[in-house]
């Protein structure tokens, strides 16, 4: 029973410093095209992916997010160029 309440405290911790970290990474993402609602999704994804990795830390998880809409960025950019015509 003490070890469920351990884990069920470490949850509510880790859920926090990650909603915190989605906070920032919110605030600081740059300006894009796309809707308010799809940056958060991208955000969300890259906390997620670190935070399974056993990433707990708050600022490294906003650098995961920020990274994951970088590279969504920056794929969506490869996609223009290759579609572009010459």
């Amino acid at each position: 029973m003490e070890d469920d309440l351990h884990t069920s405290q470490t949850d509510d911790t880790d859920v926090l410093v990650m909603a915190r970290a989605l906070d920032r990474a919110v605030k600081a993402a740059p300006a894009n095209d796309l809707d308010a609602e799809e940056v958060k999704a991208i955000l969300m994804t890259g906390i997620s992916d670190a935070a399974r990795r056993g990433v707990r830390d708050e600022d490294i998880l906003t650098d995961a997010a920020l990274a994951a809409l970088a590279l969504y960025d920056d794929s969506e950019m490869d996609d223009v160029m290759r579609t572009a015509p010459l």
